[in-house]
Order: C-alpha cells, then structure tokens, then sequence
C-alpha cells in the first residue's frame, strides 16, 4: 500500500550558541531530589502578538534549557501534533515540514533529517514538554527573549488565505467547476475535496462524520481527519505533512494529498495556469472478500504441487525499477525467450512489472522475431495493461489483473499483423509510460506454424525505447539482473499450478497450508527455468501464474456441515483474487499474523466433497499465503 509521509528536502537547523536561560524565580520540581529540572515562574510567551496560555501546565529549565508544554506551544504556532503513547514520540507537522521528537532521546527529525538537541523532550508532571527554541527555529520562526519583560516572543511570518477564483482544475481530462473556489494557504493549492469525490467516475463513496471523513474508492478504505497531521488507509495510520483542513464549513485538500491518497499525478502549467490532476483508479468488477481481525494457527507446508498446463510463462519484472544504472542505453530488451520446438504451435503468458524512474515518459513492448525459415503465426492475442503512479500498485495494478484473470476477461487485442515472415518481427503491444510510474501486464497468445510444417524458432522479447525507434528493431541481449532489488524474471513451462490438500475430516481441529511457500511448490525456481540460468531469478511468488487448490473433504456427521475456507497473510501484506463456486472476489490487502479474509462457507451435504479453489497473487512484501480450514459449529 502507498506511504503518505515523505521528506520535503533538506532543512539546516542551527541551534543558536545562547543558551535561553531565564532569570527570574526557580523552583526545586515536584517529586524531584535536584535541581536539574526547575519549574519557572513568571514566564510570558508569545506567538506573535498572542500570548500562549498554558493552563495550569508549568514551564521547566532543564540543562540549560527551556521546556515548554507541548501541545499549547504547537497550537499556538498553527502546528498540528500527534501523540504516539505507545513509542512515547511526538510527530507535529505546520507547513508541509514534518518534526519528530521522541521523549529522553537527544535527537529529532526535521523532515528526515536529523538534528541534535541541547536538552530532549520530556514528561513532567503528566505534561509533555518541548524544547523551546528548537520548536520554534525548525517551524521558521525567530525566537527572541525581552529579559526586563521576561517574556519569550515567537514571531512567524505572516500567513495569509487567497481565494482562487481563476484556479482551473482538470481532472482526467473534465475541466472542474468550484461553486465555491479552491484556496491558497501554506505555500499550496487546497482543492474542495467534495467536487473531486463526486466528479470521479469510480465506485466512491464516503461520508463525514464529525471531523472524520470516511472514503470507500473501489473497495479501499480512507479516513481522513482534517487539521489531523495523520490519515488511516485500510485500517493503517499514516503520517503526513500534506493533510486537509477545513475552511468555512467546507474540506479541502492539497493537491499532493488528492495524487497520493487516491493514486494519481497532477503537474501545474504555467502558460495556462491550469492544474492537470490524474486519477486513473480501476473499477472492480467483483467484490471484496470481508475482512476480519482474527489470527489463524500456524500453516504447514502444501505436501506437493505441479504445473498442469503447457502455456510457457515469461515474467519480465527485473528490473522493476527503470534507472539510467539499470537501463544505461536509451534502447534495451528488458527480457526474452528464445523458443525452438517441433510443435505446431505453442501457448504463451507474458507477465511483465516495471517502474519508470528515467524522469521521462517511455515506451514499452512485446515483440516476436521468426528465427525459423518458415512463416510463423501469432494468433489469440488477448492481455490486460494497467499503470499506477506507483502508490497503489496492488489496487491500481495487481489486483485488476488477478481479478481479470481469475474471471477469464482478458481483452481480445487486434494485430496489425499477425504473418511474420522470416527474419521479421511484429509489435504485439506497446504501453507509453509515464515518469513515476509503474506499468503491469499480462498477455496471452499462440505461435503456429503458419504452413504446418517445419521448426518453429521464434524469441519474445520485452522491450524499452527512450527515444522514437522502432520497437520491432530492438534485438539487443537482455540488460543485466537487477540484483539490488530481486524481482523474478525467467521463462518457464507453464503458467498454472495445482495442489491437492490432504482430506479434511469435518468436525476435526483446524488446519491451515501454506501455498507459494518456496519449499514444497517452488515451481518456478532458477533451477527449474527454460532458458539463460545465469541471467534468471527465481519466482517463489508464483507472480504472473494462477494456483488451483483441491480441498477434499469428508463428512461423516451423518448431516449437513458448513466449512468455512479462509485466507492469511504469513510474513509480509497480501491482496490477491481467488475463484470459488460463487464466482471470482477481491481479497482485500491483509495484514500477516493479524487479518484474514473469508473465501467461502461450504456447506457439505454428501460424505465425500471437494472444494475447488483458484487464486492470483497480486503483489505485496512477501508470500507465503495461508488457506485455512475450519468447520463452524
């Protein structure tokens, strides 16, 4: 899932050599045999012309150092503050510049970066206080000391609300009409947050509640808090400097949150002073398992498993992340398989996940060169391509192609032509990709000896242009693997997988298996490739193949018994699709050891049942997956 908190560059803080020492009364603090933390009295603080009213929480020196309470200061300065008890740390965000301070600890970050602290926050009679001078030099203030008013001023620059009632905003491609306008405000464009919800084409619904807004966009889960520094996503909580506010009974978002909330990218041209927004969110067509809080036992490896089909799977995922390091020419093959068969023709899958970090727009291919000396067909192209600005890869890339699959709705492609003569090669598909973004794939089709007779010898190729050339013409070797970031790439002999689970006796303890497991169905291993073992990694997370699961179940109760099946995240976030008898459903990303998903309650009315399952991994940080079995009472 996406992250919403990111550094906003480098900020260089300098802690000034003088020390803010207050004269004035000090006392011994409550409970304490020292005088290294004093309360003081008589302290005045500013911010600006307003004076800061702590109630009745106290000030402190304490190394030198003046600790003011935390959250009186924060509002004051226009800061938005969250608490974190659990790690006892402090995340308060104005501006867009994010600070973190951790309690007793001497170092904070600004903006990622890391600063050294005189003196650390602190708990003082159940307050929390905060070095002064820092919090007010990291948030762009100027902190001065009036020694005969022994007052403390913070002055910060002037801040300032514009309506823009010229803003023109587009989003995909429909100009947006603001009955009231969009503001500026701290730096940034803060967009209503009601007229892009409702003029998205999505399944989106939500509600505010409150000060929480609560947003359902195709099965995702969003809550948002405005003038909160933090957003919940699929139950996740997530910092961030870029949050919404509310202004005049109305919520509205920076255009930096609305891209990386919802999945998107927007660029502002100056020429026209139009905001370009992109929000190219999948529809699902099926729906999405329920989720629940509850941990299955431990799974055991599926005994065996085997490939049932002769469709050759070709995973182009190394290298995911397109760079000048990992692509050093401006045309490359990313990967290929070189075919040499006998058969009249050959099934193929070409699964393909790359990330365009060129910082410019690419564009890439699937091509077939005829090695052989006879005419060979391409016939039964069909395939799915979605592209992501590379926050919400399983929603807007993984699961539309699981859920696609499993449903069997690959879109059927047209060639331009589908003969290719010896020595010859045809464009299959080509996909324009943007900066940042990341493109996924999945495309079927068959290769045929066009007279019926002789060799077919033929290679697929994926390929990248940074400039105008022809696709076709690239027929370089694959760039070198990736090894810094390990994503499979490889070919081989089929693309769909079986396992037979041992019986299940109704009524008997729970059981759970783990499939994609590495060990006891690493299918498609290095060593198990067709082609270049040297120029191969493995694919233990059966990415781009579907899995089927055999469930045989036996009832003896002598009556009607429901089975529910369940899914598990083991060792890392999973989303993925899976087919029953019902049809095909959308699991949910599922937090591992935490979080399942219900597949299907299966009532068992015979002695003897099977219950068929088939599932598409859709990415996450690591497989396996747990099937869990159980029978309800």
């Amino acid at each position: 899932m996406f992250k919403l908190q990111k550094a906003f560059g480098t900020i260089l803080i300098s802690i000034l050599a003088f020390n803010l020492i207050l004269p004035g009364s000090l006392v011994r603090a409550a409970g304490s045999s020292t005088l290294s933390v004093q309360e003081i009295k008589g302290l005045t603080v500013k911010v600006g012309k307003e004076k800061v009213d702590f109630g009745d929480a106290v000030s402190v020196l304490f190394k030198g150092r003046t600790l003011v309470p935390l959250r009186a200061i924060f509002e004051a300065m226009g800061a938005v503050v969250d608490w974190d008890n659990a790690s006892k740390s402090i995340f308060a965000s104005r501006k867009g510049r994010a600070v973190e301070l951790t309690i007793d600890q001497n170092i904070a970050l600004v903006d990622n970066q890391e600063v050294v602290l005189d003196a650390p926050a602190m708990i003082h009679q159940s307050r929390t206080l905060v070095p002064l001078r820092f919090i007010g030099e990291a948030f762009d203030g100027i902190v001065d000391w009036n020694g005969k008013t022994k007052t403390v001023v913070i002055s910060l620059a002037k801040e300032n609300v514009l309506e823009l009632s010229d803003l023109q905003v587009e989003l995909n491609n429909k100009m947006l009409d603001f009955p009231e306008p969009p503001i500026f405000k701290d730096g940034r464009n803060y967009i209503p947050l009601e007229i892009i919800l409702t003029s998205l084409e999505n399944e989106t619904y939500w509600v505010k509640n409150g000060n929480e807004v609560s947003i359902a966009i195709d099965g995702a889960s969003v809550k948002l808090y405005p003038g909160k520094n933090y957003a919940v996503v699929n139950g996740k909580r997530i910092n961030t400097t870029d949050f919404p506010i509310e202004y005049q009974g109305r919520v509205l978002a920076p255009v930096r949150f609305l891209t990386e909330a919802f999945g998107g990218i927007a660029h502002f041209v100056p020429e026209t002073k139009v905001t370009y927004i992109y929000i190219n969110r999948p529809k699902f067509k099926t729906s999405f398992l329920e989720k629940e809080a509850v941990e299955i036992i431990k799974p055991v490896p599926v005994p065996q498993a085997s490939l049932i089909d002769n469709r050759m799977l070709m995973v182009s995922d190394n290298p995911e992340i397109i760079t000048q390091e990992t692509v050093p020419s401006d045309n490359v093959t990313l990967w290929h398989h070189p075919v040499s068969s006998t058969q009249t023709s050959i099934d193929h899958r070409v699964f393909g996940w790359h990330i365009n970090q060129l910082g410019k727009k690419i564009k890439l291919g699937i091509t077939v060169e005829n090695l052989s000396q006879n005419e060979i067909e391409v016939v039964g192209l069909k395939g799915i391509k979605r592209s992501s600005p590379n926050g919400w890869s399983n929603y807007d890339v993984g699961l539309p192609i699981a859920e696609t699959v499993l449903s069997d709705q690959l879109l059927g492609i047209k060639l331009n032509a589908s003969l290719v003569q010896p020595g010859e090669s045809i464009l299959l598909q080509s996909f324009e990709v943007e900066p940042e973004h990341l493109i996924g794939f999945l495309d079927e089709f068959t290769v045929k000896n066009a007279g019926g007779r002789g060799e077919l010898k033929y290679k697929i190729r994926t390929v990248l242009s940074q400039s105008a050339g022809e696709l076709t013409a690239i027929k370089s070797s694959p760039v070198a693997l990736d090894q810094i970031n390990p994503h499979p790439r490889g070919n081989w002999s089929g693309s769909t997988i079986l396992s037979e689970l041992p019986s299940y006796q109704v009524g008997s303890e729970e059981v759970a298996y783990s499939i994609s497991n590495g060990t006891t169905d690493n299918l498609l291993s290095k060593e198990k490739a067709l082609t270049d073992p040297d120029s191969i990694i493995g694919n233990p997370g059966h990415y781009g193949a579907t899995y089927r699961i055999k469930i045989p179940v036996v009832n003896n109760t002598g009556s009607t018994k429901t089975v529910r099946v369940r899914i598990g995240a083991r060792g890392g976030l999973y989303a993925g699709a899976v087919k029953t008898k019902d049809g095909v459903f959308i699991s949910p990303v599922l937090e591992p050891f935490k979080e399942t998903a219900n597949v299907i309650d299966y009532e068992i009315r015979e002695t003897q049942d099977v219950i068929d399952l088939e599932l598409m991994h859709a990415g996450g940080s690591a497989l396996s997956l747990a099937v869990d079995i159980t029978t309800l009472d």
